[in-house]
């Protein structure tokens, strides 16, 4: 890794989801080619949008770290959910 985040060799394939160093939505890899990839993402007005980008100015983000959640922290929300309404039935009963 170079010390902006990004990586200094291209290893992005095709389906790999990424972002912008500087933000912004998260992208699909299309295609790559040399020192560039394209991606594609959805703009807020849900219009399609691809362009070229050298891959040194993306990085590597998985749909739930982008959403600011994982696996586990969804686990954690359920079954928080499920010991309120246990402690919330037992209150009524």
């Amino acid at each position: 890794m170079d010390d902006a985040g990004g990586t200094t060799q291209n290893t992005y394939q095709i389906g790999d989801t990424v972002v912008l160093l500087s933000g912004g939505p998260l992208m699909t890899v299309s295609e790559t080619r040399g020192d560039r990839v394209t991606c594609i993402w959805f703009a807020a007005d849900e219009t399609l949008c691809s362009a070229e980008i050298p891959f040194v100015c993306i990085e590597a983000q998985g749909v739930l770290d982008f959403m600011g959640g994982s696996d586990d922290d969804e686990v954690e929300q359920e079954e928080t959910l499920v010991k309120k309404k246990k402690k919330k039935k037992k209150h009524d009963d």
